[in-house]
């Protein structure tokens, strides 16, 4: 990862402040600059596309060509947006394999889902839960 130059942080926060203005837009307040977040309202491609690494690491037109997609928020309103909008919009959902207690179908956005939800999520955390403690009184962990 190439070093950041000196001074290149805040010369771009500068930039975007006069290209996206300085209030929230999705609440139209003032805050201190250490307030806002950038948010990609298109999602990002890779993980490599996070507003900090392109501030910081990014060449001249690259930086700009993003700048272009992020909209400015504040704190409080991009983690609301997240909450209700969901981090990953563009993920779709998809069959992720038979819930391990009741066998059936789990479809779902979340990559790692090993039950159903409701009693079945509970039962499977009592295995689980049971599991860990014979393997202790084995001495296995």
């Amino acid at each position: 990862m190439p070093i950041d130059a000196p001074g290149r942080y805040e010369v771009r926060w500068k930039i975007i402040f006069k290209v996206l203005g300085r209030n929230c837009k999705r609440c139209r307040r003032r805050y201190p600059a250490v307030v806002y977040d950038l948010h990609h309202p298109k999602g990002k491609k890779n993980r490599n596309d996070t507003p900090t690494r392109i501030i910081r690491f990014a060449p001249e037109k690259e930086f700009l060509r993003h700048l272009k997609t992020w909209e400015l928020l504040c704190a409080n309103c991009h983690r609301l947006h997240h909450a209700t909008n969901g981090w990953y919009p563009t993920r779709k959902k998809r069959k992720r394999g038979n819930c391990l207690i009741c066998k059936k179908q789990i479809v779902s956005d979340a990559p790692r889902i090993f039950t159903c939800k409701g009693k079945c999520r509970i039962e499977y955390a009592r295995f689980l839960s049971r599991t860990c403690q014979r393997k202790r009184r084995n001495g296995e962990l």
